[in-house]
């Protein structure tokens, strides 16, 4: 749940994270209420916003830009667009069979929005490492 100490906590030593909603109303109003939790907290770090089983492109780019109108209106906050995974019947029939739906039907709607997402990712992580993960890899060396 985001409403726990530590996922804020988590969200704010990130240099980066990933906001992961759906459409319904109730799960967008608790993706703002984090947001507006972690802001009462301390400067955001960079927030992108994924809307899981979205119906369609327009639908995402939507919630996500009310999103950003609200934190930007509310909160002074900046929060950037990640995407978004589409509504997907075979997500459904993996679970069903308790397979990742990647490996079930790797030519799925949903498994290629996950590669893709993944792709672009990778590529931006290896132009700018994360300053988190040194800070954490530094910790595990010198707590060793």
């Amino acid at each position: 749940s985001g409403d726990q100490p530590l996922t804020r906590r988590l969200m704010q030593a990130a240099d980066s994270t990933w906001l992961i909603t759906t459409p319904e109303l109730t799960a967008i109003a608790d993706a703002y209420s984090l947001v507006k939790s972690c802001a009462a907290q301390g400067p955001l770090p960079q927030i992108e916003v994924l809307v899981n089983r979205s119906e369609s492109a327009v639908q995402a780019r939507e919630i996500i830009e009310r999103m950003q109108q609200t934190t930007r209106n509310f909160l002074q906050q900046e929060i950037y667009n990640a995407g978004y995974l589409p509504q997907d019947a075979s997500v459904g029939a993996a679970l069903a069979q308790r397979q990742p739906f990647v490996i079930a039907n790797p030519r799925s709607a949903a498994t290629q929005a996950i590669c893709q997402l993944a792709t672009q990712w990778t590529q931006r992580t290896a132009e700018f490492p994360s300053t988190f993960t040194h800070r954490i890899a530094g910790q595990s060396r010198r707590a060793a």
